[in-house]
């Protein structure tokens, strides 16, 4: 064998070894996922865009192989209730260079009286609205880095909803969980849409090999009367789908 050919064999095995190792590189995370991802949502991951999956069933969740206790837990969560209206919120950014990520996520959701500047798009009305009408804490207690928060908001047309939330941090992970605990009513028809604690939604924050995963869902366990499940889908899955994507994008991610 002659040295042109040596040299070109090795040539492309370099650069086989060279793009097999780029490919890893830019799939390290995606072992924590199962198959359920399309090659759209995968790509949209690996460009660092944010994915909202309505799903509809716990059945169809994605983010199944990370072993990470608190996607474990929240999942157990989604199985017991079985919701009806269900929706995956997820981005992936790498660790490098995002070193204060946590710390910026836990700001965010503790800023609970900014949750009213949080933009909301109604896909009914295709109209820009505030997340909510208007926030009010009742209370909060526990410690810095591990919260209980009683917070009411404002949220036409199904009034006042008064929900229960917890928020914990620890060096290289973050929860938080928040469900309402009186029922919710469609003050348009005095119908009642959502029994208390039915709804339900949860950020997950964790590390996975080089990166960080950011893990949103919104649950809820309503009736499917027909003329308004449209508008609870919009009103209530939409909501958590926004308010997951804005902690997610607000925060400065390089």
């Amino acid at each position: 064998m002659n040295n042109n050919i040596i040299k070109k064999n090795t040539i492309i095995l370099i650069t086989l070894v060279f793009f097999g190792v780029s490919t890893l590189m830019a799939n390290d995370f995606l072992s924590a996922f199962n198959d359920k991802l399309s090659e759209t949502e995968i790509k949209q991951l690996e460009q660092g865009e944010t994915i909202i999956r309505n799903i509809g069933s716990y059945k169809k969740l994605s983010l199944t192989n990370s072993n990470n206790e608190l996607v474990t837990e929240v999942h157990k969560e989604l199985k017991s209730r079985n919701p009806n209206y269900l929706a995956e919120i997820i981005k992936v950014v790498p660790k490098e260079g995002n070193e204060t990520l946590i710390q910026q996520v836990f700001d965010g959701i503790n800023d609970i009286e900014s949750y009213t500047e949080i933009p909301y798009f109604s896909e009914r009305q295709q109209t820009w609205y505030d997340l909510y009408d208007s926030v009010v804490i009742n209370s909060a207690s526990g410690s810095e880095n591990n919260k209980e928060i009683q917070y009411s908001v404002e949220m036409t047309p199904f009034g006042i909803i008064d929900i229960s939330a917890n928020l914990q941090k620890t060096d290289n992970s973050l929860f938080f969980s928040m469900i309402n605990t009186n029922k919710v009513i469609y003050e348009y028809k005095n119908i009642t849409c959502v029994k208390p604690e039915k709804m339900y939604s949860s950020i997950v924050l964790f590390e996975y090999n080089d990166y960080y995963i950011l893990y949103g869902i919104g649950a809820l366990n309503a009736p499917s009367i027909f003329f308004l499940k449209d508008r609870i889908d919009a009103a209530f899955i939409g909501r958590m789908k926004y308010f997951c994507k804005y902690m997610f994008e607000q925060i400065s991610i390089k």
